[in-house]
C-alpha cells in the first residue's frame, strides 16, 4: 500500500515532546527505562464526517501520539496494538500526558505489566468546553469519525473519511484487525468510547469508561442527567430560561449546553431523519458559535406544543417543577441503553471495564456508570471477572472522588486492562 512508502520517515522527523507531571512526580518508579516518544503536540487531520459542522475548525481531530520504545514503521518492525484515549470535559489533547501518562507507559513497558502498544490521545474539546463525541450536524458526526473504517485496504487513495483510517496509515498495525484495537476514556471521553464500541463493536477489542454519562436517567428514570437539570434551573433563577447566555465560567451551564449542541441541535427539516422540533420559542440561537440548540426541559407551565405531548412519563417526576420536553426525546436517542436496545449483542465479544466511586462525585457520573454497569449484568449477561470488569475508588481525605482527580491512579489499571484484552495477547 502506499502507506509503506510514506511512512518510512514520518516517525524519525517527527518533533519529540516528553511529558512529565511534576506533581505527582513522586508516585512514579523513580528507575529509569527505555523512553517512548510523543510526537508534536499540534498534529491534527481534516476527515469528512465533520466536514459540515460548524463548531468543528477545519473539520479536524486534534490528537497526540505515544510510540513506545521499539516502535518500527511499515516493513522494519512487528506491528503494535493502539489504544485510543478520548479527553474528558475541558480535557485538552495534553490531558492524560499531564497526568504521568508518558512515564507510565514507559515503565509499565520496561517492567513487562503490559505489551508495547501505541497511545492515540483524542482531544474532543472546542469553544464549549467538549463535544461530548456525540453524532450532530452542529457538533460534529464523532461517532463515525472515530469508530467508523471506509477504505482499510488501500486509505491514502482519496480524502480521509474518518479518523481510524488516518491512524491506519499513520501506525504499524493490521489496520482490518479488531484484536490490534480498543478505546477508553473518562467523563464525557467515557461516554465516547462506549458509544463508538456499542456502535462498531467489530473494530475494537475491548472499552473503558471511567465516571461516564452512560445512562441519562438512570435506572430509576429520575437520576442521571436529570437532577442536573434542576440545579441548573435553580442556579439560573428564572423560570423561562430563552434568555440565559453561554457562561463559559459556569462549569455546569457550560457542560448542559455543550451536551444540548451534541444530543438535541435545533433540526428545522434539514436533515431527513423525521424528527423534527418545530417549537420557535424552545432553542437557543447562539450567533457566537453558529449553533443553535434545545435544553431538555421546561419549567413547569411554560407553553408547549403537541410534539411534547408524545412524552407521556415525566423524567423529573419525584419534582414537578421540571418537564421534558422534545430536547429530551432527542437526547435519549442518544443514550447509550437506547442505542444497546436496538443492537444487543453489541458488546457480546467486547471485554468491558468500567470504573467509577461509591463517593459522591461531581456530576453524578459515577452514578451513571454504576447503573450502565447493572444494566450490562442484568439485562445483557456480562458476568463479572469474565468479560466485565469493575473498579470502584473513594475519595482522599476533604477531596470529593472524581475520575479527574483520580485518573493518574486509574490510568495503570486502565493500560493492564486493555493490554491484557488485545487479542493478539491471546496467542
Amino acid at each position: 500500500m502506499m502507506k509503506k512508502y510514506l511512512l518510512g520517515g514520518m516517525v524519525l522527523l517527527a518533533a519529540v515532546v516528553i511529558y512529565s507531571c511534576s506533581d505527582r512526580g513522586s508516585n512514579v518508579d523513580p528507575l529509569t527505562y527505555d523512553t517512548g516518544l510523543v510526537l508534536d503536540t499540534y498534529t491534527q487531520h481534516a476527515v469528512s464526517y465533520l466536514a459540515d459542522a460548524p463548531l468543528v475548525t477545519n473539520a479536524t481531530i486534534k490528537y497526540q501520539v505515544y510510540l513506545p520504545a521499539g516502535y518500527k514503521d511499515y516493513g522494519l518492525g512487528e506491528p503494535m496494538p493502539v489504544l485510543y484515549l478520548l479527553t474528558p470535559f475541558r480535557g485538552r489533547v495534553q490531558y492524560y500526558f499531564n497526568h504521568g501518562l508518558t512515564e507510565l507507559a514507559d515503565r509499565m513497558i520496561g517492567t513487562g505489566e503490559i505489551r508495547p502498544m501505541v497511545l492515540f490521545v483524542i482531544s474532543g474539546y472546542n469553544d464549549y468546553g467538549g463535544c461530548f463525541f456525540g453524532s450532530s450536524r452542529v457538533g460534529g458526526d464523532y461517532v463515525n469519525a472515530l469508530g467508523n473504517i471506509v477504505d482499510p485496504e488501500d486509505c491514502l487513495a482519496g480524502p480521509f473519511a474518518t479518523f481510524l483510517d488516518y491512524a491506519n496509515c499513520l501506525i504499524n498495525t493490521i489496520p482490518d484487525s479488531v484484536g490490534y484495537r480498543a478505546i477508553t476514556g473518562i467523563g464525557m471521553g467515557g461516554y465516547g468510547a462506549m458509544r463508538i464500541a456499542v456502535e462498531f463493536p467489530e473494530h475494537f477489542s475491548a472499552v473503558s469508561a471511567v465516571s461516564a454519562p452512560l445512562d441519562f436517567d438512570g435506572a430509576d428514570n429520575a437520576s442521571g442527567f436529570l437532577p442536573l437539570f434542576q440545579d441548573f434551573m435553580n442556579d439560573v433563577g428564572r423560570d423561562n430560561y430563552s434568555a440565559i447566555q453561554f457562561d463559559f465560567n459556569n462549569v455546569l451551564q457550560s457542560m448542559l449546553l455543550a451536551a444540548s449542541v451534541a444530543y438535541s441541535p435545533h433540526d428545522t427539516g434539514i436533515v431527513d431523519d423525521g424528527f423534527v422540533i418545530t417549537d420557535e420559542t424552545s432553542y437557543f440561537n447562539d450567533n457566537l458559535y453558529d449553533a443553535a440548540y434545545h435544553l431538555p426541559f421546561y419549567r413547569n407551565g411554560q407553553q408547549t406544543d403537541t410534539l411534547y405531548d408524545t412524552v407521556t412519563v415525566d423524567p423529573l417526576d419525584v419534582d414537578t417543577t421540571i418537564v421534558a420536553n422534545g430536547g429530551w426525546v432527542a437526547w435519549q436517542e442518544n443514550n447509550i441503553p437506547t442505542i444497546l436496545e436496538a443492537n444487543p449483542t453489541a458488546l457480546d465479544e467486547t471485554a468491558v471495564l468500567l470504573a467509577y466511586t461509591t463517593d459522591s462525585d461531581e456530576y453524578t457520573f459515577n452514578e451513571q456508570t454504576g447503573d450502565f454497569h447493572d444494566l450490562l449484568v442484568n439485562t445483557y449477561g456480562k458476568v463479572e471477572g469474565v468479560d466485565l470488569q469493575t473498579i470502584t475508588f473513594d475519595g482522599y481525605s476533604d477531596y470529593i472522588a472524581s475520575g479527574d482527580r483520580f485518573i493518574f491512579d486509574l490510568l495503570p489499571e486502565i493500560l493492564k486492562f486493555h493490554s491484557d484484552n488485545f487479542y493478539l495477547s491471546k496467542d
